[in-house]
């Protein structure tokens, strides 16, 4: 029998529901280019399947819905996915429609980079027995393999939650899950405040500005306000104070942002003509907004949460209140709360359980980096304030020493004085932790070493 083959938009062509298996490796268009009409079509596809989709779903998601509309009853589909399927808050409603069309659905991942020669980490889908409504599948199974070579000997598999939730990456994810429910007196960190994403500038080398800056361009303090300076690398440590803020200042760093009143200073309007001739009014977020100016967007807060972290992330006490951008999330805790968090949540959140939650709700980017947007740093976890009142006089007397640990780059030595601490309390024991490092050390070592298995040349190392 000869195949037929036609050519042309798949997401024109009407599903017919006449095949038995169908097996594709969709194109992965970000939602930034995926646009236009051909973007209507598709979620208008989705949607008829009854899957709505949020304007942030790449190119795959709605394929993948409308692939599963050919299948006869019973039918299979394998699909090779972007990783994004497991962890993107945009993929939860095609993990929860996979959950109710199927009577079996697997996702394999790999330890070594499927495709060296481009960057996006990939996982195989396989799903089975498909029917247009009526089931509820039990869970889906996870396995890990070396590479595609290992696809009849999987090294490990747990079922992961339910299909509205994130589902925990690696090999270990289940184990890690288990784990993190033994932490006792814990509450995730938006119990404690509202977290909050950085401002965006739309020019951060026209808004951001150093004190050579300001008076190169004879601005006023009243045309400025004092700013966490772009990045994270200095909030490192369990507090940003002024002497921190000197530091930077001195070494030339944009510790300043250009934010003038509603009627700007003779100064101010010389600078912002200056931004018009240069084109910066025209950058897409300054143009949208009026007057273009105006970053929106300023607040302080309690503390800064870091979010794109090679080795983990860090909770940094904004001693004094200075407005931040989108390289760090802020925390603005609850006003009953608000003493006591400060002084603790700093240190805890360098606990291995803290940084084992943040490994498992987090997402591996480019370089090994863990990255945690609003909703996943919301979801890890932290003691709760009960537990913090309980800890608090130890947390006082060991506050200086993680402090100092942490400015010589001792963060492992920092964790196992905040692990004492834990341990000592009774908020877990010596064991959990134990094991608990294990596992993060795991999870660690294989987001890092998907990094290097890649080189210059695209080969798998």
């Amino acid at each position: 029998m000869r195949p037929t083959i036609k050519e042309g938009d798949f997401f024109l062509a009407e599903p017919t529901q006449a095949y038995d298996v169908v097996v594709g490796n969709p194109p992965y268009i970000r939602y930034q280019d995926f646009a236009g009409e051909q973007r209507l079509i598709a979620q208008k596809r989705a949607s008829d399947q009854g899957v709505h989709l949020s304007s942030l779903a790449s190119s795959w998601a709605p394929f993948l819905i409308h692939a599963c509309a050919f299948l006869r009853p019973s039918g299979n589909i394998g699909m090779v996915l972007p990783a994004e399927i497991m962890s993107a808050n945009y993929a939860a409603p095609v993990r929860a429609y996979l959950l109710t069309h199927f009577k079996s659905v697997d996702i394999h991942l790999f330890s070594r980079a499927v495709f060296p020669e481009v960057e996006e980490e990939v996982v195989l889908l396989i799903a089975r027995g498909y029917e247009e409504r009526g089931y509820v599948c039990p869970g889906i199974r996870v396995w890990q393999r070396d590479d595609l070579e290992g696809l009849g000997t999987p090294r490990n598999t747990f079922c992961a939650v339910a299909g509205e939730s994130r589902w925990p990456l690696g090999e270990h994810g289940s184990q890690a899950l288990t784990l993190l429910g033994e932490f006792a007196g814990a509450s995730t960190l938006d119990v404690w405040g509202s977290l909050r994403l950085g401002a965006v500038t739309g020019a951060n080398d026209y808004f951001c500005l150093s004190v050579e800056d300001i008076h190169r361009l004879e601005l006023s303090r009243g045309d400025v306000l004092r700013l966490c300076p772009a990045r994270s690398t200095h909030l490192r440590r369990l507090q940003f104070g002024e002497d921190d803020m000197g530091f930077l200042a001195k070494e030339g760093k944009r510790v300043l942002l250009f934010y003038p009143h509603d009627e700007p200073s003779a100064k101010a309007r010389a600078y912002i003509a200056m931004g018009e001739q240069e084109g910066i009014s025209e950058r897409y977020k300054c143009r949208v907004r009026k007057p273009w100016w105006r970053v929106p967007g300023i607040r302080g807060c309690d503390l800064f949460v870091t979010y794109m972290n090679g080795i983990g992330p860090n909770i940094c006490r904004n001693s004094l209140g200075l407005a931040y951008l989108n390289s760090v999330h802020g925390l603005t805790l609850h006003e009953d709360v608000r003493d006591i968090g400060r002084i603790v949540l700093p240190f805890a959140y360098l606990s291995t359980m803290s940084q084992l939650s943040a490994e498992v709700y987090g997402r591996s980017y480019g370089g090994g980096i863990l990255k945690l947007e609003p909703r996943e740093a919301a979801k890890t976890l932290v003691p709760n304030a009960e537990t913090s009142e309980r800890i608090q006089a130890k947390v006082v007397l060991r506050y200086d020493k993680v402090d100092a640990l942490l400015t010589q780059g001792k963060r492992d030595l920092a964790t196992r004085v905040v692990d004492e601490v834990m341990i000592e309390a009774g908020i877990a024991s010596a064991a959990l932790i134990e094991e608990a490092g294990s596992l993060l050390s795991c999870l660690r070592d294989r987001r890092v070493a998907k990094s290097r298995a890649r080189g210059k040349d695209g080969k798998v190392r």
